[in-house]
């Protein structure tokens, strides 16, 4: 993680904001599956004493839909075989169906009835999991959904001190509370490397979080690296290696998807903007000393009352359009300072002539005008 503090470039080891949900649970002495459930799913009925053995060597993950199988599926499979079996916990001597008495579950159908991979708001995430016989099922309407299954099964899946894996007989059925769940990571104040940005989308599945809210750039740094405006980038992030290219941005979004996680970026305006945004000729307020018409040299938020402002915002836009996929951008317009736009006498004007006396009255036009702009 870098920063710039005084001047100084500050590096420091970043660790994920969240606790991993632990899936594979070891030198357990009982075992109440609901325990390891989280979030608890809607619907669960759990037997504990009617247990199915895992062999690594004989499990596999089965999946298919309307076209055959998913490739979201695919990728997930492999990824959660290696959560199930990690290495440092292979079991050891005896087999576990030899240790539990236990009947062995070889495989997980998952069924996903659309093959529509779309991934908004109103996607459909429900899933039903049936573990009662030596072939688990999962259904789903979509891959969603599965993802949202199979992550349950992992967490149902234990290894005992002896390094046995087993799972409860257990019947789920289960839909999201809320279609939203998200979490917010800042990258303005403190640049974050891609790397670690996985490791938050990774813990963010775990948990079934749905929405990345990306609070990508900021009055400290921008740090995306714009195609029509290059120097954002160029003259606002940190150095010209703290950026998020465009190969950067698009690789994070499939690797959320993967993950049925959308990506809402966040672009503030007007305010918490300052010296990030000061690459664009003219965008920025110059501020007056009280009372003269002397520049301080100082900017304050974007200029409401330039049309050339809005052309740069329509062009801006509609890149983000193109790059972010989600139907949704955050637009920011929190903590606006009216001090610079009252020092202002060109504003002052301005607002005289369309009868304007309330600077949040202008701010409110500046919004509307940007509103209309990203719903074309």
């Amino acid at each position: 993680l870098k920063s710039k503090e005084g001047g100084f470039t500050v590096e420091m080891e970043f660790q994920p904001l969240f606790i991993l949900v632990s899936f594979i649970i070891t030198a357990v002495t009982s075992y109440n599956p609901r325990d390891y459930l989280w979030p608890l799913p809607q619907q669960v009925i759990c037997d504990q004493t009617v247990l199915f053995s895992i062999e690594e060597a004989n499990f596999q993950f089965k999946g298919s839909g309307p076209g055959g199988e998913l490739r979201t599926l695919t990728l997930a499979f492999e990824r959660y075989r290696k959560i199930l079996f990690p290495p440092l916990l292979k079991a050891k001597g005896a087999s576990n169906g030899s240790r539990l008495g236990a009947s062995e579950l070889v495989v997980l159908e998952v069924t996903v009835a659309s093959a529509d991979e779309s991934l908004q708001l109103e996607t459909d995430e429900s899933y039903s999991l049936d573990i009662s016989r030596y072939s688990a099922q999962l259904k789903a309407t979509t891959v969603y959904g599965a993802l949202r299954g199979v992550e349950t099964f992992s967490q149902l899946v234990h290894q005992d001190d002896t390094g046995a894996y087993y799972v409860a007989s257990c019947i789920i059925s289960d839909k999201p509370r809320f279609q939203f769940r998200s979490i917010l990571v800042d990258t303005s104040r403190h640049y974050i490397p891609i790397n670690v940005l996985h490791q938050h989308l990774d813990t963010m599945a775990y948990n079934k979080f749905n929405v990345f809210h990306w609070h990508i750039v900021d009055q400290q740094a921008f740090p995306y690296q714009s195609y029509t405006f290059p120097d954002l980038s160029g003259k606002g992030a940190y150095d010209r290696v703290d950026v998020y290219s465009q190969s950067d941005v698009a690789a994070l979004i499939e690797y959320a998807r993967n993950r049925g996680i959308r990506v809402v970026p966040e672009f503030d305006t007007p305010g918490h903007t300052a010296d990030a945004w000061a690459a664009v000729p003219n965008l920025l307020t110059p501020c007056y000393k009280p009372n003269t018409t002397e520049p301080t040299g100082g900017y304050g938020p974007i200029n409401p009352i330039l049309e050339s402002t809005y052309t740069f915002l329509e062009s801006f836009y509609k890149e983000l359009s193109q790059v972010f996929p989600d139907q949704y951008i955050h637009l920011g317009g929190d903590e606006v300072s009216f001090d610079c736009w009252k020092s202002n006498p060109n504003i002052q004007k301005w607002m005289a002539a369309h009868n304007l006396t309330d600077y949040a009255k202008l701010e409110e036009y500046y919004e509307q005008r940007l509103i209309d702009i990203v719903g074309k």
